[in-house]
């Protein structure tokens, strides 16, 4: 919460990225939601948010968190892709989108 206090992870075209470095985790850890309605999550371009993409990193790694970041953002930037990813219909399908997606 305190991330986003000092500002918002809520970027353009309804995608959020959320993340964190913490000694919580050992590895990178991801977790992806859809919301398609949208939620206020205060973003940049004011959208409403409808694709989660929720980052937790180790709290001495930087680089992979770094490139992880710009991975997600080279995908999700593609309008073609958000559309593909908004049709997912079940986790399966979520997650075969990004293993994809992120093999590049």
């Amino acid at each position: 919460m305190s991330r986003e206090d000092s500002m918002s992870t809520g970027m353009q075209y309804g995608i959020t990225i959320p993340h964190a470095k913490t000694d919580a985790v050992t590895k990178i850890s991801i977790s992806f939601g859809l919301a398609k309605d949208g939620i206020d999550f205060k973003s940049l371009d004011g959208a409403p948010s409808t694709i989660f993409v929720m980052i937790l990193s180790p709290v001495n790694v930087s680089g992979p968190h770094i490139q992880l970041l710009a991975s997600l953002s080279a995908l999700l930037n593609n309008a073609e892709a958000r559309q593909r990813l908004l049709s997912c219909k079940t986790s399966n399908e979520i997650y075969w989108f990004f293993r994809k997606g992120l093999e590049r």
